[in-house]
């Protein structure tokens, strides 16, 4: 089946109709919540909450038969139009999780997520219920979640706080440390799936009110995208379709990196122990010599930094 616009636009109705978009919060929980039903060496994430956070209507619509046949049409033609781009997502949940696990080995033991969404790592990934987790979202989005989080363990597990706030808009670490936030203890604060949706005069400021006010010792993790998907110069035909996507979805990117200069982005930012990582090559690394082989877009950047005490340079 050749691509086509009628393609294109079809699947733009079915995201705007079921909220299926992979940029909403029930949208990636599909996505892992689909992907947790593989087979263990088949998958590339695991997350067996996900599909918690996924209305129960909707639930019951995909479990008829015929509607799932359609669905799955559907999907296929999702695949076509942007071919790894499930797949990218997908390993940016796995990346993420692997970061994360990494972390709390480390001995961090402070987690701030900013645009939280329906992530559901302070209930699942080991050791977490022993830090204390910070969730930054809209209240909207929060107030769902947490019926959620109520409905599966029966209450609010301690060790998470919920700040309802707009990060665009309000004090962040006012909040955090009204919330019973340790500003002298290292902290990781992350944000998936949240800075390409925020205008630079957002991101930038946010980026350095970590820099600037998080203990020596903290760090980031967030992904990107290229600056040339932004301004329509990137040469992938996924990246101009995906462009499309979002922008028909009604939410363009709005941030991105000049291509190749995250690095430099963040030490000007003062950022140290920079890590930059593409979708396409953790992916290859997680399945290498396994079949099938999965493929990722090349277009989502994985980066990660820390807070170093001022005067120490990054190779101390």
């Amino acid at each position: 089946m050749s691509v086509n616009d009628s393609m294109i636009q079809d699947n733009v109705s079915l995201m705007k109709e079921r909220r299926l978009g992979s940029m909403t919060a029930e949208g990636v929980a599909l996505m892992r919540a689909g992907e947790a039903g593989k087979p263990a060496d088949e998958r590339i994430c695991y997350d067996p909450l996900a599909i918690r956070f996924i209305r129960p209507e909707l639930i019951a619509h995909f479990n008829n038969l015929s509607n799932a046949e359609e669905l799955e049409k559907k999907r296929t033609e999702f695949d076509q139009i942007l071919p790894g781009h499930r797949n990218s997502i997908l390993t940016r949940v796995r990346y993420f999780d692997d970061f994360i696990r990494g972390k709390i080995v480390d001995g961090v033991s402070q987690f701030v997520i900013i645009g939280a969404g329906y992530d559901s790592r302070p209930y699942r990934l080991e050791g977490m219920e022993e830090t204390q987790v910070f969730e930054i979202d809209l209240e909207e989005t929060q107030t769902t979640k947490k019926r959620i989080i109520q409905t599966i363990f029966g209450k609010l597990p301690s060790h998470v706080s919920y700040l309802p706030l707009d990060i665009t808009a309000g004090d962040m670490f006012s909040s955090l440390i009204e919330s019973g936030f340790d500003g002298s203890k290292p902290a990781l604060f992350i944000m998936e799936g949240l800075l390409c949706y925020l205008p630079p005069e957002i991101v930038v400021p946010l980026l350095r009110n970590i820099r600037q006010n998080a203990a020596p010792g903290s760090g980031i993790l967030f992904d990107t995208i290229p600056q040339s998907m932004i301004d329509g110069t990137n040469p992938s035909v996924v990246a101009g379709r995906l462009r499309q996507h979002v922008t028909d979805m009604g939410e363009p990117f709005l941030f991105g990196i000049q291509d190749g200069e995250e690095e430099r982005f963040l030490t000007d930012l003062g950022f140290s122990a920079v890590k930059v990582v593409i979708d396409r090559t953790y992916l290859s690394k997680l399945f290498a010599g396994k079949i099938p082989e999965k493929k990722a877009t090349g277009l989502l950047i994985f980066c990660s930094a820390e807070v170093f005490p001022e005067g120490q340079n990054r190779a101390a």
